[in-house]
Protein backbone atom coordinates (compact mmCIF):
# COMPACT_ATOMS: atom_id res chain seq x y z
CA UNK A 1 0.00 0.00 0.00
CA UNK A 2 1.21 3.79 -1.36
CA UNK A 3 1.19 6.51 1.54
CA UNK A 4 2.25 8.57 -0.84
CA UNK A 5 -0.70 10.65 -1.31
CA UNK A 6 -1.61 11.22 2.56
CA UNK A 7 -0.67 13.82 4.86
CA UNK A 8 -0.62 14.01 8.26
CA UNK A 9 -0.96 16.96 9.85
CA UNK A 10 0.27 16.95 13.40
CA UNK A 11 -0.46 20.03 15.41
CA UNK A 12 2.81 20.80 17.53
CA UNK A 13 2.50 23.20 20.00
CA UNK A 14 3.86 27.13 18.22
CA UNK A 15 4.00 25.79 15.17
CA UNK A 16 0.37 26.05 14.08
CA UNK A 17 -0.36 26.22 10.37
CA UNK A 18 -3.42 26.04 8.27
CA UNK A 19 -3.79 23.91 5.43
CA UNK A 20 -6.91 24.21 2.92
CA UNK A 21 -9.07 20.73 2.71
CA UNK A 22 -11.06 21.76 -0.05
CA UNK A 23 -8.00 20.34 -1.55
CA UNK A 24 -8.57 16.89 -0.59
CA UNK A 25 -11.51 14.67 -0.75
CA UNK A 26 -11.30 13.63 2.11
CA UNK A 27 -10.68 14.79 5.57
CA UNK A 28 -9.82 12.05 8.63
CA UNK A 29 -9.86 13.97 12.70
CA UNK A 30 -7.80 11.96 14.25
CA UNK A 31 -4.75 10.18 14.15
CA UNK A 32 -5.35 7.11 16.73
CA UNK A 33 -6.06 3.89 16.06
CA UNK A 34 -9.42 4.58 14.35
CA UNK A 35 -8.64 7.24 12.44
CA UNK A 36 -5.73 5.65 10.92
CA UNK A 37 -7.67 2.59 10.19
CA UNK A 38 -10.17 4.54 8.36
CA UNK A 39 -7.74 6.17 6.49
CA UNK A 40 -6.33 2.56 5.45
CA UNK A 41 -9.15 1.67 4.70
CA UNK A 42 -10.35 4.63 2.11
CA UNK A 43 -6.69 4.43 0.25
CA UNK A 44 -7.57 0.68 -0.36
CA UNK A 45 -11.36 1.88 -1.50
CA UNK A 46 -10.22 4.93 -3.44
CA UNK A 47 -6.78 4.93 -4.23
CA UNK A 48 -6.72 7.69 -6.59
CA UNK A 49 -8.31 10.28 -4.08
CA UNK A 50 -6.09 12.50 -1.66
CA UNK A 51 -6.63 12.30 2.43
CA UNK A 52 -5.22 14.43 4.67
CA UNK A 53 -5.42 13.49 8.56
CA UNK A 54 -5.49 15.75 11.21
CA UNK A 55 -4.38 15.53 14.65
CA UNK A 56 -4.17 17.38 17.26
CA UNK A 57 -1.53 15.63 19.29
CA UNK A 58 2.27 15.85 19.25
CA UNK A 59 2.34 12.33 17.63
CA UNK A 60 -0.02 9.47 16.10
CA UNK A 61 -2.11 7.36 18.25
CA UNK A 62 -0.79 9.56 21.30
CA UNK A 63 -3.83 10.68 22.66
CA UNK A 64 -6.41 8.05 23.81
CA UNK A 65 -4.90 5.12 20.89
CA UNK A 66 -1.97 5.31 23.25
CA UNK A 67 -3.49 5.10 26.77
CA UNK A 68 -5.69 2.03 26.65
CA UNK A 69 -5.48 -0.93 28.34
CA UNK A 70 -4.07 -2.99 25.58
CA UNK A 71 -6.89 -5.59 25.80
CA UNK A 72 -9.25 -6.95 22.54
CA UNK A 73 -12.31 -7.26 24.28
CA UNK A 74 -14.58 -9.86 24.39
CA UNK A 75 -18.00 -8.09 24.79
CA UNK A 76 -18.46 -9.52 28.30
CA UNK A 77 -20.07 -6.42 29.99
CA UNK A 78 -22.16 -4.94 27.22
CA UNK A 79 -26.02 -5.33 27.07
CA UNK A 80 -26.99 -8.66 24.86
CA UNK A 81 -27.70 -7.29 21.02
CA UNK A 82 -26.73 -3.82 22.03
CA UNK A 83 -24.94 -2.44 18.76
CA UNK A 84 -21.68 -2.28 21.65
CA UNK A 85 -21.68 -5.43 22.09
CA UNK A 86 -22.62 -6.73 18.15
CA UNK A 87 -19.43 -4.15 17.45
CA UNK A 88 -17.11 -5.53 20.20
CA UNK A 89 -17.68 -9.26 19.28
CA UNK A 90 -17.32 -8.16 15.14
CA UNK A 91 -14.12 -5.53 16.15
CA UNK A 92 -12.60 -8.61 18.02
CA UNK A 93 -12.78 -11.09 15.20
CA UNK A 94 -12.19 -8.61 12.61
CA UNK A 95 -8.42 -7.47 14.69
CA UNK A 96 -7.62 -10.73 15.41
CA UNK A 97 -8.27 -12.16 11.56
CA UNK A 98 -6.25 -8.97 10.72
CA UNK A 99 -3.24 -9.83 13.28
CA UNK A 100 -3.06 -13.22 11.90
CA UNK A 101 -3.49 -12.49 8.28
CA UNK A 102 -0.38 -10.16 8.91
CA UNK A 103 1.79 -11.74 11.01
CA UNK A 104 1.10 -9.55 13.67
CA UNK A 105 1.59 -11.33 17.60
CA UNK A 106 -1.45 -11.00 19.54
CA UNK A 107 -0.78 -11.74 23.40
CA UNK A 108 -3.97 -13.32 24.20
CA UNK A 109 -3.67 -13.17 28.54
CA UNK A 110 -6.91 -13.31 29.05
CA UNK A 111 -9.01 -12.43 31.70
CA UNK A 112 -10.15 -13.89 35.03
CA UNK A 113 -12.63 -12.76 37.14
CA UNK A 114 -12.88 -13.69 40.58
CA UNK A 115 -15.71 -12.89 43.29
CA UNK A 116 -14.66 -12.24 46.79
CA UNK A 117 -17.97 -12.39 48.68
CA UNK A 118 -21.80 -13.83 48.08
CA UNK A 119 -22.75 -10.49 46.04
CA UNK A 120 -20.05 -10.86 44.01
CA UNK A 121 -20.30 -14.38 42.85
CA UNK A 122 -24.00 -13.39 41.73
CA UNK A 123 -22.87 -10.50 39.53
CA UNK A 124 -20.04 -12.90 38.26
CA UNK A 125 -23.25 -15.46 37.33
CA UNK A 126 -24.50 -12.51 35.46
CA UNK A 127 -21.61 -11.74 33.77
CA UNK A 128 -21.37 -15.38 32.73
CA UNK A 129 -24.90 -15.07 31.26
CA UNK A 130 -24.51 -11.67 29.39
CA UNK A 131 -21.07 -12.95 27.83
CA UNK A 132 -22.85 -16.01 26.72
CA UNK A 133 -25.79 -13.72 25.19
CA UNK A 134 -22.94 -11.98 23.31
CA UNK A 135 -21.15 -15.07 21.88
CA UNK A 136 -17.86 -13.93 24.06
CA UNK A 137 -16.00 -17.01 24.63
CA UNK A 138 -15.92 -17.43 28.51
CA UNK A 139 -15.90 -20.80 30.84
CA UNK A 140 -16.50 -21.36 34.69
CA UNK A 141 -13.52 -22.69 36.30
CA UNK A 142 -13.11 -24.21 39.36
CA UNK A 143 -10.82 -23.08 42.43
CA UNK A 144 -8.04 -25.81 40.99
CA UNK A 145 -8.55 -24.63 37.31
CA UNK A 146 -7.77 -20.58 39.23
CA UNK A 147 -5.20 -21.46 40.88
CA UNK A 148 -3.58 -22.62 37.55
CA UNK A 149 -3.96 -19.52 36.12
CA UNK A 150 -3.07 -17.63 38.61
CA UNK A 151 -1.72 -19.55 41.55
CA UNK A 152 -1.99 -16.34 44.13
CA UNK A 153 -5.70 -16.36 43.53
CA UNK A 154 -8.07 -16.84 46.41
CA UNK A 155 -11.44 -17.56 45.14
CA UNK A 156 -14.63 -17.88 46.93
CA UNK A 157 -16.58 -20.70 47.15
CA UNK A 158 -14.70 -22.07 44.09
CA UNK A 159 -15.96 -20.48 41.03
CA UNK A 160 -14.44 -17.94 38.99
CA UNK A 161 -15.30 -16.97 34.75
CA UNK A 162 -12.09 -16.96 32.88
CA UNK A 163 -12.37 -14.64 29.49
Amino acid sequence: MCLDHIIIIVWLLYNFFWVNVENYDFVVIGAGITGLFLAKNLIEKYPNKKIIIVEKEKDVGYHRSGRNSDVIHAGIYYKPNSPKAKFCKEGNEFLTNYCMKNNIHINRVGKLIVPTNEKELEKLYEIYDRANKNQAVVKLVDSYEAKQIEPKVKVFQKSSMES
